[in-house]
């Protein structure tokens, strides 16, 4: 799946304002402090809404939740609820 299309099935994804540059068409979140704090408050009040970007092996993976590991790459918020956690999206 490309990650347009993901972000189609998922009601489209929330825009980082922290950074004006952000990765993947701005909705990216880092793992910096502030970013990381927002995607936190998402996880508390709305934990099915985010996903987790990670490497594995040559390829990019969406985590369905939140997941902390030296491969996760950042963070994505979706407009949308995932079903299942730990669902994976192996991103083109």
């Amino acid at each position: 799946m490309t990650f347009r299309q993901y972000a189609s099935k998922w009601g489209g994804l929330k825009l980082n304002k922290f950074l004006d540059d952000a990765p993947w068409g701005g909705a990216m979140f880092k793992r910096e402090t502030i970013q990381r704090m927002h995607v936190l408050s998402y996880v508390k009040s709305n934990h099915k809404r985010v996903w987790t970007l990670t490497r594995k092996g040559n390829d990019l993976v969406i985590v369905a939740g939140d997941v902390v590991s030296k491969e996760t790459v950042g963070n994505f918020i979706s407009n949308r609820p995932w079903k299942e956690k730990g669902m994976e999206i192996k991103i083109k």
